[in-house]
């Protein structure tokens, strides 16, 4: 599974997601689409409920959304390096900081919830190991087939869950110059919170 996404060229995904908080009465729905370029750029785009962006470049962050934006040095911040390590690391295939991060248990399960019942399905279980991160995350289930993440569910230590589904995966996506320019643009490059152009894909499914 690791060596599928190893040799993966770039990712887009749609995904839809639901949190769940007890706070709540109903979970907090959100939509939009996600942008991986080997080996650590990641780009996030929610489209609904309120357009905002998240942008990884390196060890460059940076938050878009309605208030403004906001930039963060990861380099300088071991905390966040962590969190958005926990994004990258997999889809890069990196075994070696997986383990260091997460104990992690796998298994091969065509009938495991969620994931795909084609040939490769797979079910990982990530805990972290250590602090800050297991203070902010117990466990990520994450179900999928090949170099394919379909589901990701992330539990929180007060119980708040957050389940994540992706679709209309392109996992051999080979990113333009065009559309590396659009993702990574800086806000004052273009109309804030404008469309981004979506870039072209063929959709595997």
């Amino acid at each position: 599974m690791l060596a599928a996404m190893r040799s993966s060229p770039g990712v887009v995904a749609e995904f839809t997601e639901s949190k769940e908080l007890a706070l709540l009465s109903s979970p907090l729905e959100s939509a939009g689409t996600i942008y991986f370029i080997p080996p650590h750029r990641f780009v996030r785009v929610v489209t609904s409920p309120a357009r905002s962006r998240l942008v990884v470049d390196g060890d460059k962050v940076r938050m878009e959304d309605s208030s403004g934006n906001k930039a963060l040095d990861l380099s300088a911040s071991p905390i966040a390096r962590q969190i958005v390590d926990s994004f990258v690391v997999l889809f890069n295939g990196d075994e070696a900081r997986l383990r260091e991060l997460y104990r992690a248990e796998y298994s091969e399960d065509a009938s495991a919830a969620g994931a795909n019942a084609a040939s490769g399905a797979w079910h990982l279980r990530l805990a972290p190991r250590s602090m800050p991160l297991d203070r902010m995350i117990s466990y990520f289930d994450m179900y999928g087939h090949g170099a394919h993440v379909d589901r990701m569910e992330a539990v929180e230590p007060d119980g708040d869950r957050t389940v994540t589904k992706f679709g209309k995966t392109d996992v051999e996506h080979r990113f333009t110059e065009r559309e590396l320019a659009d993702l990574f643009a800086e806000p004052a490059a273009q109309p804030a919170m404008a469309g981004i152009n979506q870039p072209t894909r063929a959709v595997s499914p």
